[in-house]
């Protein structure tokens, strides 16, 4: 514990506190002195003769000045002269004008000697004019004793308060310089611990220099790593439009020609009609495969959306069974399915789950050649295992490991009797992780191959990755929380399109999604449905809240939750457009889009660069029997100059294209009155969802309101929510017409 400073150490410091309040003192005191003389010289309060009150307010004014120019040279002279002058001052006032009132400010010139002089020197003045009011005679000093008692009392008040308020600042000051003569060891410490700094970094520069040649050489490996990684993504973002794009016009024309051969006129050959199909059901295969490559890249990078719902399984192995038959009835094997009656239904997406089941049947028929296949599934436990063997000629021990390598198979050569990419268990067995679940097999060479796979019937901890449920006893008083208990939740989603229920079902477990297309549909299934939240898709807060508020038979116990998450209807109306098409675009979904518009259409103008999705796209709009007049540019800046020569009803727009992209034709056209209203279908091979899902504003409603207690745990909910959330956003493209 550090000891108070004696007072020889810190004298200075007290000293130099006394000259800063006599300077603060003797700057306030000349202007205040001079203001009082103006007023005494004017007013004509104190004397009754207006001359007397002349000279006591010169006199005050050349005391303000005498001392205001001693303080340049003498600061302690002139507050001395104040002390003694104001003193005077006071005397003369009760002496002529006899009104003994004015005693009591002689308090002003003791406490302006405590401050201006000194303390002790204030007690000293203090104590003498408590003398002088006592003995001075009654006819020199008209005062009533009791009068003089008072005046004594505020003079040592004022001086006990001068000491009251200096003792503390003193205690400061030494504790200052305790601290100041502390710090000066420490510094001097500091400087010894520098020292030895010094060295140790001296000798850990070597060691410092050979570890930079390590990270330089760790900087190039990571630097490779992520040129792969991005070569990688790359690839799979360009194979959409690469393959994709060749690939509509395959399957779209063999479709055309084989579904309408009218198109083409009549005396097609049936032979060119059947080799047509033969290449259509290969075009088709191929978009299969290549949905392989997209969706193992998707599950890579962790954006595979699962919808899942409870399903029996007997129905999932059915499917897949009716898929896959072909093959076994083509290579004469058998296909047995062996799925209880009275298994219990999965929680599962019954697509993926399908997808799996159809790999290892897929896979089971194609390396049999005598026999067949059998699936069989039991129950084990809380989960389900589904097991396929087959009497194939089975895998070599050292073939395992290569099993589930992506792209890898058993026989890899370009001369191997069985075709395919070497994705299929890959993809299986990922989807099966997904849900929860493992896959494995056990084999002998000669003696066939089993594939297992398990599955939870129900997830393991049933809660929302949302970080949030609704309390399911909302619907029933006014007990309405935020917890983290794992509920189950009904949830009604209001929406045009499926992009927050896709987002919902990527994110959310243990959740009963309730689709609904508007507000009114809403309510009509609250009324048959009892659901504990309502969310609804919409970018417009305050347009919904009106029409909550003027939909009368809107349940007051169903909160409502607004947010924007873009879909197709929400990206069309981002670019300016009124309709969003993924390809491959088939006819039906085409001559569909321009039948939603409203008004006649003659006249199309067809944005693309491809010529062959030209040749396509017109060949569908001629062949609608409609008589639409097509117009064609081969990029956006061709199409602007069209615009003010022909103007269309209605615009196909391809996104990517040269010298002026489907964006920036966008920008330019609604930028101009006569051009923004020409309604534009967007024809792109990126589906909206490959963009950062961003809702600018969430708003949570109730027509019955809030309590108080509700909004407090709302906020504390959302406090936790907020300070464990981490969000990513790349940066973004500026979406054009808004």
């Amino acid at each position: 514990m550090e000891t108070a400073p004696s007072k020889s150490d810190y004298s200075e410091q007290v000293k130099d506190i006394f000259e800063l309040l006599r300077g603060e003192v003797l700057l306030v005191m000349p202007p205040a002195l001079i203001a009082t003389g103006l007023i005494v010289s004017l007013g004509g309060f104190v004397f009754e003769e207006f001359v007397l009150n002349l000279y006591l307010g010169l006199l005050l004014e050349f005391l303000a000045l005498l001392a205001w120019g001693l303080n340049k040279r003498w600061p302690l002279f002139a507050a001395w002269t104040l002390v003694l002058g104001l003193t005077g001052v006071i005397l003369i006032i009760v002496h002529w004008s006899h009104v003994q009132i004015v005693i009591w400010l002689m308090i002003l010139p003791v406490g302006l000697a405590g401050l201006a002089i000194g303390r002790e020197i204030g007690t000293i003045f203090a104590a003498l004019m408590t003398l002088g009011l006592l003995i001075t005679p009654y006819h020199l000093l008209p005062i009533a004793r009791d009068v003089q008692w008072i005046t004594i009392l505020g003079i040592w008040s004022t001086i006990g308060m001068i000491w009251l308020m200096l003792r503390p600042t003193l205690t400061a000051v030494g504790w200052a310089w305790s601290s100041y003569q502390r710090n000066q060891e420490l510094l001097e410490e500091a400087q010894d611990y520098q020292l030895q700094l010094n060295e140790t970094l001296q000798k850990v520069k070597a060691a410092n220099i050979q570890l930079t040649r390590l990270n330089q050489q760790m900087r190039m490996l990571r630097l490779a790593a992520e040129n792969a990684r991005r070569v990688k993504e790359q690839f799979v973002a360009n194979v959409s439009h690469e393959l994709r794009t060749p690939l509509n016009m395959i399957i779209g024309f063999c479709e055309m020609i084989t579904e309408y051969p009218e198109t083409y006129g009549w005396g097609i050959p049936q032979t060119l009609l059947d080799d047509l199909d033969v290449i259509l059901r290969n075009g088709r295969h191929l978009a299969d495969l290549i949905n392989d490559v997209l969706d193992l890249s998707q599950i890579e990078s962790g954006q595979l959306t699962l919808h899942r719902e409870n399903t029996r399984l007997q129905e999932i192995v059915q499917a897949a069974a009716v898929a896959v038959q072909p093959l076994f009835t083509m290579k004469n094997l058998y296909l047995k399915t062996e799925v209880p009656d009275d298994l219990p239904a999965l929680y599962c997406d019954p697509l993926r789950i399908r997808e799996v089941i159809i790999n290892l049947l897929s896979n089971a028929g194609r390396f049999t050649e005598e026999g067949g296949v059998t699936l069989r599934a039991w129950k084990e436990g809380n989960d389900i295992v589904v097991s396929v063997a087959d009497t194939g000629p089975g895998i070599a021990k050292e073939d395992w490991p290569k099993l589930f390598e992506p792209f890898r198979q058993v026989d890899g050569s370009f001369r191997r009797r069985f075709k395919g990419t070497g994705l299929g268990l890959t993809i299986s067995r990922n989807f099966v992780e997904l849900h929860g679940g493992e896959m494995w097999f056990e084999s002998k060479v000669g003696e066939g191959a089993t594939f297992y796979f398990r599955l939870p019937i129900e997830p393991a901890q049933p809660s929302t990755k949302l970080g949030w449920q609704w309390d399911s006893s909302a619907a029933s008083d006014h007990s309405e929380t935020m917890t983290s208990q794992p509920m189950p939740l009904r949830i009604i989603v209001i929406e045009q399109g499926r992009a927050l229920q896709r987002l919902l079902h990527r994110y959310a477990e243990d959740i009963e999604l309730i689709p609904a297309a508007d507000l009114s549909e809403a309510i009509h299934i609250a009324a048959h449905t009892p659901a504990q939240l309502a969310i609804i898709n919409e970018h417009s807060v305050d347009a919904t809240l009106r029409e909550v508020e003027r939909l009368s038979q809107w349940p007051e116990q169903l909160p409502l939750v607004i947010c924007a998450v873009p879909g197709m209807v929400q990206a069309a109306e981002t670019l300016g457009a009124v309709d969003y098409l993924i390809k491959p675009v088939t006819r039906e979904t085409l001559l569909a889009a321009l039948d939603r518009l409203e008004g006649e259409i003659e006249m199309i103008l067809l944005v693309e660069s491809e010529p062959d999705a030209v040749t396509f796209f017109r060949r569908v709009l001629l062949s609608s029997g409609k008589n639409y007049q097509v117009i064609v540019a081969s990029n956006g800046a061709q199409a602007l100059d069209m615009l003010p020569h022909h103007r269309p009803d209605v615009i196909l727009l391809d996104l990517l294209m040269h010298q002026m992209d489907g964006l920036d034709f966008l920008i330019e056209k609604n930028r101009h009155a006569a051009w923004r209203d020409i309604p534009t279908i967007v024809l792109s091979d990126q589906a909206p969802s490959s963009q950062p899902t961003v809702s600018k504003v969430i708003t949570l409603t109730s027509k019955k309101g809030f309590s108080g207690q509700q909004i407090l745990r709302y906020l504390i909910t959302l406090n936790q929510f907020l300070s464990t959330a981490q969000s990513i956003y790349p940066e973004q493209r500026e979406a054009p017409g808004g």
